[in-house]
């Protein structure tokens, strides 16, 4: 964990200056295409060569506009690049600056569009609140100034693929997906060959698909067009995310983790692609078996995608998770989390695991400060936005409960017929975490997957009337709800 610590302090360094081409001088040896000339022209020529490799390319962005700052091209490919790295607001101050510059410019404000409403919504990875409670999708929620751009974008030029994804990803955040799976289609039948247009339609029918069944099988209609990202593209990134993907979803976790360190190896400076890793490594709410070492592969990966994209709120709450799950280091999750919070104050998946954990770690365990977390998730968003209210609200007065209640050594024993003492309980697939730990800082322990553990004592709280089993396993000893077992 020291090189986690260590890279808590220098994130955020990496990405957000401005080259100068002195500055590039010093990076010319690390950056792979080489330098035609010194003049704004030859930076953006490179800037526009390397695909996806972010610190080089915006540096070179960076050195064109600070030799001429009129180079509209300049302001599009450091916007982008912005963009994918989450840093919404620096991407919006280089297309005004494009826009300034040509207003008549419908790829500018096809993404200045996007910008305003948010960022594409129809591929995220992100936590299971983002979409089970919540109608908020990430940044921006302009969105009538993302309509007035993109309307303006179709008069210019309704042919563009930016404008017509553009529109593709506002139905998107907006949930419309059928739209959207018409707007992808167009671009389809427009740029059969561009594989973005079958990738984002992929994940539209797949929210669909979701919001019918929880089922992970893949419908046709995903399978096949990701499957022709993949021909149209194997070696590109949307070609790596797409096998990816279907290797994921098809249960062979190993490949799918193969297929993303390929692409980390091809394009070491995409964010996505390690955030994507990491997911595939350790997302454990699908309650996969991990190899050994995965903890450590997926926590470096994570590591990395944060610092290629220190703006981005979904990669810092998502290194918390990870944090706190595989290492169950709280005051690094919750500084992660925080973290999230400075940089967009109203993230419900922040709120909600912070919420969590102030409710889970005896160290930081704050019941008014987890309950205002969840309040906060309604002030903001209102009931208007927060769909099935009232399984929130459940959701909030369990989190409450388990907030206050204390399993101690006070506790009176009772019999449990499904878990006497001296039995041995065999644990499944996923790791098990056990509560109020004599002696340990963090208030818990993690017992191994696919292990037997010990029932030291089946005891009962006097304050609450719940039932709690005391185990030995692994890596400890601690108690759990009798009600979290079965």
């Amino acid at each position: 964990m020291l090189l986690r610590k260590m890279m808590v302090i220098t994130v955020g360094m990496v990405l957000l200056f401005v080259a100068s081409p002195s500055t590039l001088q010093a990076q010319d040896s690390a950056c792979s295409v080489s330098l035609d000339g010194e003049n704004a022209q030859d930076y953006l020529a490179r800037g526009q060569q390397y695909d996806h490799d972010t610190p080089c390319a915006l540096a070179d962005f960076s050195a064109a506009i600070e030799l001429d700052a009129s180079l509209v091209e300049a302001y599009v490919g450091r916007a982008r690049l912005y963009m994918e790295t989450d840093a919404y607001d620096l991407a919006l101050a280089d297309l005004d600056a494009a826009y300034q510059l040509d207003p008549q410019n419908a790829t500018v404000l096809a993404l200045r569009g996007r910008v305003y409403a948010g960022p594409n919504a129809v591929d995220t990875l992100g936590g299971p609140f983002l979409n089970l409670y919540l109608g908020y999708t990430g940044y921006g929620d302009d969105y009538l100034s993302a309509i007035n751009d993109l309307d303006q974008a179709v008069g210019l030029d309704p042919n563009n693929i930016e404008v017509i994804l553009a529109y593709g990803d506002f139905y998107g955040i907006n949930e419309d997906y059928e739209s959207a799976i018409s707007q992808y289609s167009i671009a389809i039948d427009l740029y059969p060959d561009d594989p973005r247009g079958y990738y984002y339609r992929a994940f539209a029918y797949l929210k669909i698909a979701r919001a019918i069944s929880s089922d992970r099988t893949l419908t046709p209609e995903v399978s096949d067009d990701l499957t022709r990202v993949v021909e149209l593209a194997p070696d590109s990134r949307w070609g790596i995310y797409a096998q990816g993907f279907l290797l994921d979803m098809h249960g062979d976790f190993p490949a799918a983790i193969d297929e993303y360190e390929r692409g980390t190896q091809l394009y070491p400076n995409d964010a996505a692609m390690h955030y994507r890793m990491a997911y595939a490594i350790t997302a454990m709410i699908f309650g996969r078996p991990l190899e050994r070492g995965s903890n450590e592969r997926g926590l470096a990966a994570m590591a990395r995608a944060v610092e290629l994209a220190p703006f981005s709120t979904l990669y810092w709450v998502r290194q918390g998770f990870m944090v706190v799950t595989l290492d169950i280091d709280f005051t690094l999750a919750l500084a992660d989390h925080q973290h999230a919070l400075e940089i967009s104050p109203d993230f419900p998946p922040a709120l909600l695991n912070l919420a969590g954990l102030h409710t889970l770690s005896q160290q930081y365990r704050d019941c008014e400060q987890s309950a205002a977390y969840l309040d906060d998730v309604l002030f903001i968003y209102g009931s208007e936005r927060v769909r099935a209210v009232q399984e929130f609200k459940d959701f909030e007065a369990t989190y409450a409960q388990r907030c206050i209640e204390t399993a101690g050594p006070e506790m009176v024993d009772v019999s449990s017929p499904l878990y006497p003492a001296g039995s041995i309980y065999t644990l499944g697939i996923r790791p098990l975490m056990l509560e109020n730990v004599p002696g340990n800082p963090s208030g818990m322990v993690v017992c191994s997957p696919a292990t037997e553990s010990t029932v030291v004592r089946t005891a009962q709280n006097p304050n609450d009337g719940l039932t709690y089993i005391y185990l030995q396993c692994d890596g400890g000893e601690g108690w759990i709800l009798e009600t979290l077992l079965q």
